[in-house]
This record gives structure tokens, C-alpha cells and sequence, in this order.
């Protein structure tokens, strides 16, 4: 049976984009065929009108719940074998479906497919998913690490099985947070062809230092404790690294209590702990 993949899209007010991201996903030359799930988060723009020549496109509505709310209804609508949920303004080669699915079929030790991520519309080097070493790269925000879901294919039975969705509590470290579960109970494999075109927008939340960036990063912090995400090796640079994100970021927002304390707790962390050898 040739495997079925699903392209599910989050859409909030992305009328200007969906065009040119649907029209880069029908183009797809894949071996198999493909569904397209749009699940639109109470978008005010417009957006039907903007779809109205994709009859193929499935396309369901929700009250404006947030991304990660409308990734679960399309992940629940899925039956793709493989799943990918792209962002409604991000672009795909034409081969960039094909170039990870044909990897994960030969190699059924790994649960995902990532590769090389371009921002456009201003070109920036190219970065990488976070495969290697999801722990590491995403706890400590490694700048050359992509972690939006548009890049990683997915196999559904591993999400199925172990229960992974993404943390609906989280809005901008949703991604960071799924990777992480992700992490735990398969492996990704990284493949250095055919990149995600990634769109680099003005009004992008995870481009303007907020309280509401800062509140979710906290937030973040809380959630990687409670289900203990952080592995031993590398927590407390984690610690030290999130505490000096929330300190600056709450300063930066006008919150200087809240911001000085996190600076002081990042102070009280030993960050060679983790390399020391136990005494015997």
C-alpha cells in the first residue's frame, strides 16, 4: 500500500500567504498521495476566499483557541500514515515532502524526517532541525536550531501510541515542548537537502520581546520541571540559560522584580555540577 501523508495547517489570519503555501503543497511529487487539513482558528480575514480553488483542500473551522488547539482537531482528523503540520505562511520545495518520507520508510528505527530550514523573505543561513541532540539544542536555544514544526515529518502511529500532542497551554515554546516529548520515545533523522522555506514576518510573536513571550517562556519552564524533560546532564544549563531569558525579558517589559529575581536565581546555580564526577 503506497503511504498516505497528511499536511495539516493551523490558519489565523493568513489570507495574504495561504495561496502560496497551498499552492506550493498541491505541487508536491510524492510517492503516495497526500491530504491537506486546514483547520482555521477564527480567522477574520477572509480566509474562504482565499481557498476557494483548492477543492481538494479539507477545510474545518474552530473558535480562535490558539495554534497548538488547531494542530490536535487536525491531527485528529489525520489518517495519514505520516503527518506534517505546516505553518500557514511557510513554503515547500517541490521534492520536500518526498525527501523525508522516502528516508523514514528505508529507516523504521526513526519516528521523524528533518532537514534544513531557509528564512525568507531577507535570506539568513540556512539552520537545521533539531535532530541530533534534541535535549541539548532546544533546552539551550542553540541559535542554528529550527524547531517549527513545518520541517519535521512525522510517523502518526508514534503519536498515536505514546499520546503526543501539542501542550495547549503553551503558545510560541509549543514547538520547543513537542520536540522534547517527541524526543523521548523515538529518534529523528536529519537528512541536508531540500530546506523549509521559512517566513521570516514583521508581526511574528516570537519576533517581539513581549509579557505575553515572556509569560509563555515561564511558563515553558514550568512544564520541562513538572514532566521532566531537562535531562540531568544539562540541566542546570538550562536553568542558567532560561533564568537569564525570563530576568532580561521582564526587565525588558517592565516587570524589574520579577526579572531581578530570575537573574538571581540563574547566579545561584553551579553550571559545572553536571561535569563533576560523583565521589566514591
Amino acid at each position: 500500500m503506497r503511504p498516505k501523508v497528511s499536511v495539516i495547517i493551523p490558519c489565523y489570519n493568513a489570507s495574504q500567504y495561504i495561496e502560496e503555501t497551498l499552492d506550493s503543497i498541491f505541487s508536491q511529487k510524492i510517492d503516495g498521495s497526500i491530504e491537506v487539513i486546514l483547520i482555521d482558528d477564527g480567522s477574520t480575514d477572509n480566509l474562504k476566499n482565499h481557498i476557494t480553488k483548492y477543492p481538494e483542500l479539507q477545510y474545518f473551522h474552530q473558535v480562535n483557541s490558539g495554534v497548538s488547539a488547531a494542530r490536535n482537531y487536525g491531527f485528529r482528523l489525520a489518517v495519514g500514515e505520516y503527518v506534517l503540520f505546516f505553518d500557514a505562511d511557510d513554503i515547500m520545495p517541490q521534492n520536500f515532502i518526498n525527501d523525508r518520507l522516502l528516508p523514514l520508510i528505508k529507516a523504521e528505527e526513526f519516528g521523524f524526517c528533518c532537514g534544513p530550514v531557509e528564512c525568507f523573505p531577507k535570506k539568513e543561513n540556512l539552520l537545521y532541525g533539531a535532530a541530533r541532540n534534541i535535549p541539548e539544542e532546544v533546552l539551550l536555544y542553540n541559535s542554528s536550531i529550527a524547531t517549527c514544526p513545518s520541517n519535521y515529518l512525522i510517523r502518526r502511529k508514534i503519536l498515536i501510541d505514546h499520546n503526543i500532542s501539542f501542550n495547549e497551554n503553551l503558545s510560541s515554546s509549543a514547538d520547543r515542548f513537542y520536540l522534547l516529548e517527541l524526543n523521548k520515545v523515538t529518534k529523528g533523522l536529519l537528512i541536508e537537502e531540500t530546506p523549509l522555506l521559512y517566513r521570516i514576518s514583521k508581526t511574528s510573536m516570537s519576533h517581539h520581546i513581549s509579557e505575553t513571550l515572556i509569560g509563555d517562556s515561564h511558563l515553558f519552564l514550568k512544564e520541562v520541571k513538572k514532566h521532566q524533560l531537562a535531562p540531568k546532564a544539562i540541566r542546570n544549563y538550562f536553568f542558567i540559560k532560561i533564568y537569564y531569558i525570563l530576568g532580561a525579558g521582564y526587565i525588558r517589559v517592565g516587570k524589574p522584580v520579577l526579572g531581578i529575581y530570575f537573574l538571581l536565581k540563574r547566579f545561584l546555580i553551579d553550571p559545572l555540577y553536571p561535569l563533576r564526577k560523583t565521589a566514591k
